[in-house]
């Protein structure tokens, strides 16, 4: 009985670990929830002076939607394209590229969404509760954008 392999191997990647960019990626990942989770319970607001769960502003919205759950799950499907080989599987599309330049797209959203939580905070009575998302969005900015440069600079190398 002959079987049919229309595609290469996609086999379970026992060097995952092992490598640092996976690690933060994983990172990345765990700040990113907490980052969503921080905006979408905390966000700094003029109307209440305590942490509620509501939707206030339109950079709440942008800041929970269009950054972070968007890179939560961009990030999360490249981790899981990884851990199981399907990047060296499927070499041809040029993974590496991709992800050069979505951290660089990360942080670049990240550094504006960094921009707005800090304006809102600016712009409500000062709480220091709602320094958290602002504390969670700079960290996983900066994730981002270590990576991006550690990709920027492996590139370089060769």
């Amino acid at each position: 009985m002959s079987a049919d392999y229309s595609g290469p191997p996609i086999r379970f990647n026992r060097g995952f670990w092992d490598d640092k960019l996976n690690r933060l990626k994983l990172a990345q990942i765990f700040l990113g929830i907490a980052a969503a989770i921080f905006n979408s319970y905390c966000f700094p607001n003029s109307l209440w002076g305590f942490c509620t769960y509501r939707i206030h502003t339109f950079p709440q919205i942008f800041s929970i939607l269009c950054v972070n759950i968007f890179f939560i799950v961009i990030s999360s499907l490249l981790a899981f394209c990884n851990l199981l080989g399907i990047m060296d599987s499927y070499y041809k599309y040029n993974f590496p590229l991709l992800e050069k330049f979505l951290t660089t797209l990360a942080t670049v959203m990240y550094s504006i969404s960094s921009v707005l939580v800090f304006v809102a905070l600016l712009t409500s009575p000062f709480i220091a509760s709602w320094l958290l998302p602002l504390f969670f969005t700079l960290w996983t900015t900066a994730a981002y954008g270590w990576d991006s440069k550690q990709r920027w600079d492996a590139d370089s190398r060769y």
